[in-house]
Formats: structure tokens, sequence, C-alpha cells
């Protein structure tokens, strides 16, 4: 009955490590892993993104300009 008690196993229960978890880099927006300047995430969506925008930015002016008083 006195096996639970034994210091030895209460210390080998103690000294076990909790796995530490890396944060995820790849899952960050705007992320530069080479350091090179630019975000390495975004390179390929770059162009369609800036087509995208650039097309809507008429109607963006016209929603968005506040009517003088």
């Amino acid at each position: 009955m006195g096996e639970n008690n034994n210091p030895e196993v209460r210390r080998l229960i103690l000294v076990i490590p909790q796995a530490s978890q890396p944060t995820p880099q790849h899952c960050s927006w705007g992320n530069d892993d080479d350091d090179d300047g630019d975000d390495d995430d975004d390179d390929d969506d770059d162009d369609d993104d800036n087509n995208n925008n650039s097309n809507n930015n008429d109607n963006n002016n016209t929603t968005t300009t506040q009517p003088k008083h």
C-alpha cells in the first residue's frame, strides 16, 4: 500500500514537461520570413487585389463623399 507514496514515483510525475506549441508563422498576414521587406504571404494576391480595388475606386468615391451643407 505504500507504493503510491514512493518519492521517486512522485518525482517522475513532476518532471514531465508540457509540450510547447510554437506560434504558427504561416497563419499571420504580412509575414516576412526572409526579412527582405515585403510580405511573403501576400505576393501572389497583390495584382488581383490592386485591380479589383482600382475598379471600385469610382464607386467608393461617390458613396463615401459627404454632401456639402
